[in-house]
């Protein structure tokens, strides 16, 4: 017989208090979003510790384009140069 839900338990205390449910991604996410540093209240601001990590991501990623393009120079054959320099005459026409 499958466990009850605690809606369905009966009333009366069996001696097992009950199970309280893992929190989930959206709060384990929102309580990241603040902290008290150094006895102050801070906070990660609009999106939180989401918003964070994907500025993140997104800062790594031009990061490892800019370095690849750099370390090429104009020459280079990369996927990423090639992208570059569609990127650039795209902005360049007219």
């Amino acid at each position: 017989m499958k466990p009850l839900s605690p809606i369905h338990r009966p009333l009366e205390d069996d001696g097992n208090p009950p199970s309280t449910p893992p929190p989930s991604r959206i709060t384990k996410l929102a309580s990241l979003d603040s902290r008290i540093l150094s006895g102050t209240p801070r906070s990660l601001g609009p999106g939180g510790a989401s918003a964070a990590f994907a500025n993140a991501v997104n800062k790594a990623l031009v990061d490892e384009m800019a370095e690849q393009l750099r370390s090429g120079g104009s020459g280079n054959d990369s996927e990423i140069s090639d992208w570059a320099e569609e990127i650039i005459a795209a902005f360049r026409e007219e």
